[in-house]
């Protein structure tokens, strides 16, 4: 229950999420399956990870990893009357990509990139291999790239 509970509020609190294909996705591997979505959070960003079971179901297996940076979060609201929806500026445009045994996601309030190794034998588990960006990644910025 307590993975549901995990899942759901993270599903309301951010639309960003990935299947992952390859060996960590729907292909599978010696340590199974899972499922990531990038947690957009002002007070810290984070990438949750859900053991998917034999039948694509998930399990009540989780975690939940820091990108060691902060989210981002607009407020949407055209109406005076109604109060501000906070939601996600990247709108699950590719938040999160896996590749191999690797994890690309970005700090949006940071303005950092951030990469994670995938253990081969437990997909839950993510190790930073975190890198400095030399350049902003504003696309309005001077020396975007």
């Amino acid at each position: 229950m307590q993975g549901l509970t995990l899942l759901l509020g993270a599903l309301l609190s951010s639309a960003c999420f990935a299947f992952p294909s390859g060996q960590h996705g729907l292909g599978g591997s010696k340590g199974g399956k899972a499922v990531y979505f990038l947690r957009v959070d002002p007070a810290g960003g984070s990438v949750v990870a859900i053991d998917v079971g034999g039948k694509g179901k998930l399990k009540d297996r989780t975690s939940v990893t820091s990108t060691n940076g902060m989210g981002l979060q607009s407020q949407n609201a055209t109406d005076p009357d109604l109060a501000p929806v906070p939601f996600d500026p990247l709108q699950g445009q590719s938040s999160v990509v896996v590749s191999d045994d690797y994890l690309f996601t970005v700090n949006s309030g940071s303005n950092t990139a951030v990469m994670f190794e995938i253990d081969p034998t437990d997909p839950l588990k993510l190790t930073s291999r975190s890198f400095a960006c030399k350049k902003s990644l504003d696309r309005n910025a001077d020396d975007a790239f």
